[in-house]
């Protein structure tokens, strides 16, 4: 399962990936450089914020959810919970 700080490691992949720095990300946004390094430190930002993020990187929030679930690695095996779960759902 995907976590916040999953998401917020891969907006940073992706201002790596498109050479932008923390400043001129905070340029597009409209706000201070160090609030965009203590938004993406603390990966507090709404649902909103990353999609501004995402204008400004010119990547639709699917392709970065995407990206963060590609990342995840694959199950093995399931918990012996999750199998009761599978057996018990007729």
């Amino acid at each position: 399962m995907s976590t916040t700080l999953d998401l917020v490691s891969a907006i940073k992949k992706e201002l790596k990936a498109a050479q932008m720095t923390y400043a001129d990300l905070a340029l597009a946004l409209g706000m201070a450089e160090s609030s965009v390094k203590r938004m993406l430190a603390k990966g507090d930002m709404s649902l909103s914020r990353v999609d501004e993020i995402c204008r400004a990187l010119r990547l639709d929030f699917a392709e970065l959810a995407r990206r963060v679930a590609d990342a995840q690695p694959l199950l093995k095996e399931m918990t012996a919970e999750q199998e009761r779960a599978v057996v018990a759902d007729k």
